[in-house]
This record gives structure tokens, sequence and C-alpha cells, in this order.
């Protein structure tokens, strides 16, 4: 299903869409040079997934919104044992990942880590919501 068109609000319908990157790229990463900057992050982001072995990439954040000049980009990656077993050996693209997600300094994603299917549902149920409790859209990028 490819990404809608947003709302009134500026959000994305609820649910979660599915969209290739090229597509992300296309919807959400042009139009302004904040959006560029973004989408070089996501861009680079999914690289090292796709390297490391992330099962699942969602995001969220107010990039996946109408905002000329989004602050940031939510992430979450679901991993799984073979995945911890390679930032363990020291892989380079997982030892990435996991740097990204212990950052505290302001960043433009903010990665979050899910080791199995019931945190990544209570991450979705998270970001599902705004900061009002309204209902949003959710964008899971394929790897």
């Amino acid at each position: 299903m490819p990404i809608p068109e947003f709302l009134k609000n500026g959000a994305l319908p609820r649910g979660t869409h599915q969209a290739s990157l090229a597509e992300a790229r296309r919807i959400l990463g042009r139009g302004t040079a904040r959006r560029e900057a973004l989408m070089l992050a996501l861009q680079e982001l999914v690289s090292h997934a796709r390297r490391g072995g992330v099962r699942r990439l969602l995001v969220d954040g107010s990039f996946v919104t109408a905002k000329k000049e989004p602050r940031d980009i939510d992430a979450v990656i679901s991993v799984d044992q073979a995945f911890m077993a390679r930032a363990a050996r020291g892989d380079r693209h997982t030892t990435w990942l996991m740097d990204r997600a212990k950052e505290e300094r302001p960043k433009l994603i903010d990665l979050y880590v899910a080791v199995d299917n019931e945190e990544w549902d209570a991450w979705v149920r998270f970001f599902e919501h705004d900061l009002w409790f309204d209902n949003k859209g959710l964008v899971e990028v394929q790897l």
C-alpha cells in the first residue's frame, strides 16, 4: 500500500503504510533543504539496516507529516538474535545502528530498537498517536 495523501491536519491517515525507500524519498524527502538532509540520514540508516540484518524499519516523527521544516525522524528497527550476535562480534553495520540508538544529543534521527514482536507492536501503538492523542499514520520502509 503506497503512502497516502496527508490529511488536512498534516498527518497521514491512521495505519502503517508500506513504502520503498524511493517512494519515501519522493513523498517525504523533497521540497526543502531540511527534508533533503533528513532523507540523506534515512538513506544512511536504511543502508546500515539492510547490511546489518534488520528485519523491519518504522519511520515517524515530524518527517512523516506535511510540515515543510520537520524537526527530526523517529525510527524503530526490529532486530533478532542473529543481529544481536553480529553486534556482539563487532559487525560495523550493527555497531553503527546500536551506537545511533544510544545517542542522547540532538540529532536528525532518534533511533529505537525492538527485540521482539511485542516490543515492535508497543512502539507502533506509541507512535500512532500524536501529543494530543489523535490518531496518525506511520511509514514502514521496506528493507
